[in-house]
This record gives structure tokens, C-alpha cells and sequence, in this order.
């Protein structure tokens, strides 16, 4: 009778450890369902980005063949984020919870379901893994706040990976700024070279910018998504810098920049204007 008994609280113990196990598995890779994904980042205390897409969307289909999958952000799900795909055409609710209004887009949530930040557009896989990592840190953030703790200073890094935008306009030559000459300007931090380029960016920044927002005028002017560019791409075209991204559509820009430029700019104007018109 005992060794009965002693057998059967070894099954039931067996058991028990083993839906516990079961419990804390994390899922590493997508998830198809928002309710087990939302759950699953409340109870490991990450962020949650949501993947909004659908079947007819372009750069949705070249994201899912060559970003969502590699190995860059799948690394990355279940440690330092939770990640979820949703079809647009098919989870209505969701679609009007978020307000997404553009596809593909990414919707960065804290373990509350708190939106951090979202995203719309084709990005890269480098870009997409970093995004996640920024996520995570913010929700760091967020907790040490909530804690009553003094969080570190977040390291915000700047814009045109470092280089200088008065030495890449004015000069046409890439050197680094540094970050004794820092600026801010429209959210964005850029590093000068010296108090000289300081004082010229500070007086009219917008000079030294990339047109467009820095988005690619050719994915702009073919009235597609708008497309950040790449600074290993740029080109010049009367004066003014415009980044591509990648070098195919940077050699077809430089085959007709005036068109494509224009056609850009009025893309861009148009998108303004319609986004107002919703507001």
C-alpha cells in the first residue's frame, strides 16, 4: 500500500513539474495568436511588437522573406522581446485598437499594454533588431521608474550614424562630428566636427538635412511606402543630399534625378496633406 502510495505521489509531483515547465516555456519565434503573445510578455516582463501586415502588401511580403525570419531577429524574440503577426485583413479589432492606417507597421507594447512607440515601413533586418532592442530598454526604463529608482540617462544615438551633415552638404566629404558639438533638432541628435559647423547647422539645420526626411525619392515617387534611406547610398542632385536604399534605386535616381525628385516631393506633399485631412 505504501509503495503504492509512494508511486503515485512520484506521478502526481512528475506531473505537476511538468505543466510548470510547460507554463514557462517561451516561445521563441512568432506567435500567431495576440492574446498568447500579450500574456506571454506580461509574464517574462518584456515588450510586445505587434507585426501588422497583409497578403497584398509589397514590402509586408519582401519583410516576411527577408527580415521578420532571420536569425538577426529571431534571436531576439522570446529574450529581449515577444512577437506577434497579425494579417490587418483579418483581426479588425486590433486594426482599430491600434489605429493602423499603413501596412506594414509595428506596434511596440510595454508588459501593460502600454504603446511605447510604433513604426510603418520596410526596414531591415539590422534596423528591425535594433528597434526590439530599443523597445526592451525603454520598458527598463519604465520599471526602474515605477520602482522609485533613478534611471541612467538614455544614450540617444545620433542621426547619420555620427557624420557630420555640414561636412556631408557643404563639403561633400563624410566625417565623423563628435559629440561635444552635438545639436538637436526636430527629435533627432546630429554631431558637428567643431564649434564653426555647430554655429552654421544652428543657424539654418534644415540646409543640411536629406531631402525628404531622409526616405528613399524613388520608393517615394512610385507612390510607394515611404522607405528610409541609407547613408551608404546618397546622392547629389543640386545641392541637396537624398539617401537611398540600397545602390540599385540610387543609380536609377541618379538616371532622371529631376524627375524622380520632383515626383518625390509631390508624393511627399500629397501623403501630408491626406494625413492632415484624417487628424
Amino acid at each position: 500500500m505504501r509503495k503504492c502510495c509512494l508511486m503515485l505521489c512520484l506521478f502526481l509531483s512528475g506531473f505537476i513539474a511538468e505543466r510548470a515547465t510547460a507554463a514557462e516555456k517561451v516561445t521563441k519565434g512568432w506567435h500567431k495568436s495576440y492574446s498568447d503573445a500579450y500574456f506571454e510578455a506580461k509574464r517574462l516582463g518584456l515588450p510586445l511588437v505587434v507585426h501588422f501586415y497583409t497578403d497584398w502588401c509589397g514590402p509586408c511580403q519582401q519583410m516576411e522573406a527577408s527580415v521578420l525570419n532571420t536569425a538577426e531577429v529571431t534571436a531576439k524574440l522570446g529574450r529581449t522581446a515577444v512577437g506577434v503577426k497579425i494579417n490587418g485583413d483579418h483581426h479588425e479589432q486590433l486594426i482599430n485598437k491600434f489605429r493602423i492606417d499603413a501596412y506594414p507597421s509595428d506596434v511596440y507594447v510595454d508588459p501593460n499594454g502600454n504603446i511605447l512607440f510604433r513604426r510603418s515601413g520596410f526596414a531591415a533586418a539590422r534596423t528591425y533588431a535594433s528597434q526590439l532592442t530599443k523597445a526592451n530598454k525603454q520598458v527598463d526604463v519604465r520599471s526602474l521608474a515605477a520602482a522609485g529608482a533613478k534611471p541612467a540617462a538614455a544614450i540617444i544615438e545620433p542621426t547619420l550614424n555620427g557624420y557630420s551633415p555640414v561636412a556631408i552638404t557643404k563639403d561633400r566629404k563624410w566625417q565623423k562630428g563628435s559629440s561635444k558639438f552635438a545639436w538637436k533638432h526636430a527629435g533627432s541628435l546630429y554631431h558637428l566636427q567643431n564649434g564653426a559647423e555647430l554655429v552654421l547647422f544652428k543657424a539654418n539645420p534644415d540646409r543640411y538635412l536629406p531631402e525628404l526626411a531622409g526616405h528613399d525619392p524613388l520608393e517615394l515617387s512610385t507612390g510607394r511606402r515611404a522607405v528610409p534611406g541609407d547613408i551608404r547610398y546618397g546622392a547629389f542632385f543640386r545641392g541637396k543630399l537624398y539617401l537611398h536604399s540600397n545602390d540599385e534605386n540610387r543609380m536609377q535616381f541618379l538616371s532622371e534625378p529631376q524627375r524622380i525628385a520632383e515626383a518625390a516631393a509631390k508624393q511627399k506633399t500629397t501623403d501630408v496633406s491626406q494625413r492632415a485631412a484624417k487628424m
